[in-house]
């Protein structure tokens, strides 16, 4: 399993575009950093991923559209950001097997 563990690390900015390179992810762990900002479009490039933890940081934003395309992602955490906006009827039909925290 290809495990991105980068959380509790008082990371600041954003979250790079390049995130999207990493293909072969499969749990990315951003949680309890200072990262601000929208979240990336090339996060939904990763196809593998199963887990995305992005929580209690500084986001803001719209989820992009292209989320509803990641259908292996199983858990996704939003919570304690600043302000990311996301249609969560949408999301959850998009990602019936995901357990969603917002």
């Amino acid at each position: 399993k290809l495990v991105s563990d980068l959380s509790n690390n008082l990371f600041t900015g954003a979250i790079p575009d390049r995130i999207g390179e990493l293909r072969s992810l499969q749990e990315l762990l951003l949680n309890n950093n200072k990262l601000c900002g929208n979240i990336p479009t090339s996060i939904v490039c990763l196809q593998s991923l199963t887990s995305l933890y992005l929580n209690s940081n500084c986001l803001t934003g719209t989820i992009p559209s292209q989320f509803g395309d990641l259908k292996r992602l199983t858990a996704l955490n939003l919570q304690d950001n600043l302000g990311i906006q996301v249609n969560k009827v949408w999301l959850q039909k998009s990602l019936p097997k995901c357990r969603i925290k917002l």
